[in-house]
């Protein structure tokens, strides 16, 4: 994915693969919090009702986080 320069290749807008990777991987973690547990735990319970604040903090926040710190890199 690198030129020969050394620098990367943008492959959306500005963005790298390496961005572009870490961008559908928040998408799908906030996904994934979202829809209940019912089939896991018996419940109606999501990641955003039903955890502590340091597990929502570790799986949706701080992914989030980084995501931002990429695009305010760009």
């Amino acid at each position: 994915m690198a030129a020969e320069s050394g620098a990367s290749t943008a492959l959306v807008g500005p963005f790298t693969l390496r961005d572009v990777i870490v961008a559908v991987s928040v998408a799908l973690l906030f996904l994934a919090s979202v829809l209940p547990t019912a089939v896991v735990r018996g419940g109606g319970l999501n990641l955003w009702n039903s955890a502590g604040l340091v597990q929502l903090g570790l799986s949706i926040l701080l992914p989030a986080a980084v995501l931002v710190l990429f695009v305010i890199r760009r």
